[in-house]
């Protein structure tokens, strides 16, 4: 049977490039990658970044470098990591970047799958290494520091009580405590309106980089600018500041139903491939495209 592949880069809830381009709306991209580490985001920098030509960087990694068994990164090696990032996002001439420390966890549920970790009975108490190295770099680089650490603890932290930001037993996140809860991801995207107040310009392009937490792990429209996800509200308060929307609040995912048109809407990401939904069709940028590849060694955003 001949397998297709097919490849869709589509345009986002703005509907269309050209009202982009007229209404002058700040375009919110969703690049988080479950799962992934400063190493993986150093490896699709140029494709999810660079490629995209943003006015805008938010950079979030570091749950995983500290924590995922498969992708540890040891604290210097995380320090070099986040600095290459930062220095290659100076050479592709992007001036405004932002970066955010790590939210803490729940030790007792993620205790449970820590493995061989060095710190297993301290999870948090390691994780303080790669909040330091945040700070320092933004310290360093004369970087926006957005400070999801102390948004956190104002709610208890990663202690397992219902207010908890985290998602935790007490509040329906049993076997997580590691992620957002959809009232923490809102309180994220409100913490950056200060960092773009007076200083964002209508049109300009912000780019959300990182792992689950930026993809929006567990919630409704998770990997796009809709739903529940920091990215998704944060595209809702940039364009109220710069005068472009009155909306509330996101609005919900999309149901797709049949193949979307190029240029027409940006749908949830695929779970297995969570970057399968490119958000593209911005003049001068990546222009969208939707192909059918028979039998070719179709590689990136592709859905067999």
């Amino acid at each position: 049977m001949v397998e297709k592949f097919l490849v869709l880069t589509v345009c986002s809830w703005l509907a269309t490039a050209n009202c982009i381009a007229q209404n002058k709306e700040v375009f919110v991209i969703n690049k988080g990658v479950g799962g992934h580490a400063s190493a993986d985001g150093l490896k699709r920098f140029q494709r999810d970044v660079v490629d995209v030509h943003p006015d805008w960087l938010i950079l979030y990694f570091g749950l995983n470098d500290a924590f995922n068994p498969r992708r540890r990164t040891d604290p210097e090696s995380f320090r070099q990591n986040m600095q290459s990032l930062i220095d290659k996002a100076v050479n592709a001439g992007i001036t405004n970047t932002v970066l955010i420390t790590p939210n803490p966890i729940h030790q007792e549920t993620l205790e449970q799958r820590a493995g061989d970790h060095p710190a297993k009975k301290d999870l948090n108490g390691y994780l303080l290494q790669y909040d330091t190295i945040i700070r320092d770099l933004a310290a360093k680089n004369h970087l926006p520091l957005v400070d999801l650490r102390a948004l956190c603890k104002q709610f208890g932290g990663g202690e397992n009580n219902k207010d908890s930001l985290i998602r935790v037993p007490a509040n329906g996140g049993n076997g997580d405590g590691v992620h957002l809860t959809a009232i923490g991801y809102q309180k994220l995207a409100e913490l950056f309106v200060p960092v773009f107040k007076d200083k964002l310009k209508p049109g300009e392009v912000v780019v959300c980089f990182g792992d689950s937490v930026t993809y929006g792990a567990h919630m409704k429209g998770a990997g796009t600018i809709r739903g529940d996800t920091y990215p998704a509200w944060l595209s809702v308060y940039l364009n109220r500041l710069v005068g472009a929307t009155d909306r509330l609040g996101p609005p919900p995912p999309l149901e797709l139903k049949g193949l979307p048109k190029n240029g027409g809407m940006e749908s949830v990401s695929d779970r297995v491939r969570p970057d399968f939904w490119s958000v593209w069709n911005v003049e001068g940028r990546q222009q969208g495209d939707l192909r059918i590849a028979m039998n070719q060694g179709v590689t990136g955003n592709a859905l067999q």
